[in-house]
C-alpha cells in the first residue's frame, strides 16, 4: 500500500486559539517489521511517528493527539497565547508529511511543553520519538542528543512521578532507561537499571514480557562489551 492509503484527515478545535484545524491520523492496520531494543517499531510502508504530533494550522500550537484534545490549563493557555501574540504562528497543513515536517512538529511540541505542566514521562516520550526519526535518517549525532535527553527525563519520571503514566508502567520506564543508555554506550547505567528488573521476583510474574526483554538486552550488552574489549586488545597489541 502507498503511504497515503494509511492516512485520513480529521478536524478538531485547537485548545489554544479555538479555531478548527485539520490533523492527519494513521489507520491502525499497520504491519510491524522489526522492533529496536528501545521499542522503536518499524512498520511496512509508513512511519506513523511522522504523524504523532498535531499542529494547529492557525496559531502553530503543537501536541500529540491526547494532549491536544484534552486541552490546556488556563494559566498555561494564557502564557502560550501571549507568546503567540508576538510571533507568526500559522503552520501549513500537509496531509502527508516528510521527515523534515515530522522533525519540525516534534520540536514544536517539545518547545510548548515549557509552558505546560506536562509530566517528565510525556516529555521523555516526545524526545524519544524524535530520536527515532533521526535514527531513520541516519543522523547519529542528533539521535544520540535526543536519546540522552529522553534518558534524563525518564530518570526524573521514575524518581518523581506515580505510575502508570498513561500505558507505561514503572517497569517499562526502568527498561527504557536501561535500553537508552545501552544505545548511548553507557553500560554502567544500563546495567544498573536492567538489573532492577532482572532481580525482582514480584516483577517476574507481573511484568514477564518486560523482564524477559531486559534479560535479552543484558545478554546483548554482555556480548557487546566482550566484542569491544577484544577490539581494544587487538588495537593495543604490538605489530609483528
Amino acid at each position: 500500500m502507498a503511504e497515503k492509503d494509511y492516512l485520513y484527515v480529521v478536524k478538531k478545535p485547537c485548545p489554544i486559539c479555538s479555531m478548527e484545524t485539520r490533523a492527519t491520523k494513521v489507520r491502525s492496520r499497520l504491519i510491524t517489521e522489526t522492533v529496536d531494543n528501545d521499542l522503536c517499531t518499524h512498520y511496512k510502508d509508513i512511519n506513523p511517528y511522522y504523524y504523532r504530533i498535531w499542529v494547529c494550522e492557525h496559531c502553530g500550537y503543537a501536541e500529540d493527539e491526547r494532549h491536544f484534545l484534552n486541552g490546556v490549563a488556563p494559566k498555561a493557555k494564557k502564557e502560550i497565547q501571549d507568546f503567540l501574540a508576538g510571533h507568526h504562528g500559522t503552520s501549513e497543513f500537509k496531509e502527508q508529511r516528510t521527515r523534515d515536517d515530522a522533525i519540525k512538529a516534534l520540536k514544536l511540541a517539545i518547545f510548548y511543553t515549557k509552558f505546560t505542566t506536562e509530566t517528565f514521562a510525556h516529555k521523555a516520550g516526545l524526545n524519544l520519538t524524535l530520536a527515532w526519526i533521526y535514527r531513520e535518517a541516519g543522523d547519529k549525532e542528533n539521535e544520540e542528543k535526543f536519546l540522552a535527553e529522553a534518558g534524563k527525563l525518564y530518570i526524573e519520571s521514575r524518581s518523581r512521578e506515580v505510575f502508570p503514566q498513561g500505558q507505561m508502567t514503572e517497569a517499562d520506564c526502568i527498561y527504557l532507561i536501561g535500553a537508552i543508555h545501552f544505545r548511548l554506550g553507557d553500560y554502567d547505567t544500563a546495567g544498573r537499571y536492567l538489573s532492577m528488573l532482572m532481580h525482582n521476583k514480584e516483577l517476574e510474574t507481573k511484568e514477564r514480557v518486560t523482564v524477559d526483554r531486559a534479560k535479552d538486552l543484558w545478554s546483548d550488552m554482555r556480548d557487546k562489551m566482550k566484542e569491544e574489549r577484544a577490539e581494544t586488545s587487538d588495537d593495543a597489541a604490538p605489530a609483528e
